[in-house]
C-alpha cells in the first residue's frame, strides 16, 4: 500500500504542474507618471529633443491629471525654447495658461524660454480686454498608443459645441520630418463623433504627427486638439510578438514521466497484494528442451 500511495501522490504533483496558467495578454496600459518621470529626466540631462518627442506623444494619451498636464506643456514649452522654436514654445505655454492663467515660470528659468512664456502672457492679457464673446467648444481626442505601419489609422474626436456652430472637422497628419499636411474631412459617426481615416501608405514609420481641428462658418476655426506648430504624435512600429511557452503536457518528457509514474504505481500494487496473502505460490520449474544434432556423411 505504502508504494500504491506514493504513486498517487506522484501523479498528483505532475498533474498540478500542468494546472492551466491564464496569461493576460492584452496590452498593459500606458503608465503616464512613468513617462513623464523619464521625460523630466531627459529635462535634466539637456536632452531636449528627446524629452519633446517623449512629451509630444504622452499628450495625445489619456489619463493625465491636471497637475500632470500642466507640467507636460511647461516642460515641453522650455525644450521648444531651448531648441530655439519659439512658435512650438508659445503653442505649449499657450495649452498650459489654459489650464491655470495665473500660473508663473520661475524667474531662475532659462531667458529665453521665460521671455516667450512673457509674450504669451501678455498676448492672452491683451486679448482678454477686448474679448467680447467666449465659444463654449471643445474637442476631446484619445490617442492610440501605437499604429501598426502599412494599415489604414482611424481616428476619432468628440465635439462639445452646445450651440451647434461646428460646420466641419477636419484632421491634419503627416510622417514627422515631412514639410507639410495632409488633410482628411472627418464623417460624423454618431452623436457628437467623428471619425478621419489616414490611409495605409501614409501610416510611416517611426511616427506619425496630427492634430484635429473643428471649423465655423467661411472655414473660421473654433476648436482644436493639437495645432500645426505642436502636434500630437503617435509611435508607427510593429506589434512585438511574445512568444508563448509550450505547455507542460505537449512536451515529450512530460508523458515520459506520466508513463513511469504509472509504471511504478502498478507495479507497487502488485507488489503489495502479493505480499500481502497467504503463502507465496511455488515457481513453476523451468522447461528444458534436450536437442541432438548428428551430421551424416
Amino acid at each position: 500500500m505504502y508504494a500504491f500511495s506514493r504513486a498517487i501522490a506522484l501523479f498528483s504533483l505532475v498533474a498540478v504542474a500542468t494546472a492551466t496558467v491564464t496569461i493576460s495578454t492584452s496590452r498593459p496600459a500606458l503608465a503616464e507618471p512613468a513617462m513623464l518621470a523619464k521625460a523630466r529626466k531627459l529635462y535634466k540631462d539637456l536632452e531636449y529633443r528627446s524629452a519633446a518627442d517623449l512629451l509630444q506623444r504622452l499628450l495625445g494619451q489619456s489619463g493625465l491629471d491636471r497637475a500632470s498636464r500642466i507640467e507636460v506643456y511647461k516642460l515641453l514649452g522650455l525644450c521648444k525654447a531651448i531648441l530655439n522654436r519659439p512658435a512650438e514654445a508659445k503653442a505649449a505655454f499657450s495649452a498650459l495658461l489654459d489650464l491655470d492663467p495665473a500660473y508663473e515660470l520661475d524667474a531662475m528659468t532659462t531667458p529665453r524660454a521665460l521671455d516667450v512664456f512673457r509674450q504669451v502672457k501678455a498676448q492672452r492679457q491683451a486679448q482678454a480686454k477686448t474679448k467680447v464673446e467666449v465659444r463654449p467648444i471643445s474637442l476631446s481626442h484619445v490617442a492610440p498608443v501605437r499604429a501598426e505601419p502599412g494599415l489604414p489609422l482611424s481616428l476619432t474626436v468628440a465635439v462639445q459645441d452646445p450651440k451647434q456652430l461646428t460646420r466641419s472637422v477636419r484632421l491634419h497628419h503627416r510622417r514627422i520630418g515631412a514639410s507639410g499636411f495632409e488633410t482628411v474631412v472627418a464623417q460624423k459617426t454618431r452623436g457628437a463623433s467623428y471619425e478621419a481615416r489616414i490611409v495605409g501608405p501614409k501610416v510611416l514609420a517611426p511616427r506619425i504627427e496630427y492634430y484635429f481641428e473643428a471649423l465655423g462658418e467661411g472655414d473660421k476655426v473654433l476648436a482644436t486638439v493639437g495645432q500645426a506648430s505642436l502636434p500630437l504624435r503617435i509611435a508607427v512600429e510593429k506589434e512585438k510578438v511574445v512568444a508563448t511557452p509550450t505547455p507542460l503536457y505537449k512536451k515529450w518528457w512530460f508523458w515520459t514521466i506520466i508513463g513511469a509514474v504509472a509504471a511504478g504505481a502498478t507495479a507497487g500494487i502488485v507488489v503489495g497484494v502479493t505480499q500481502s496473502g497467504g503463502d507465496t505460490p511455488p515457481t513453476p520449474p523451468t522447461p528444458t528442451v534436450d536437442v541432438n544434432v548428428s551430421f551424416t556423411n
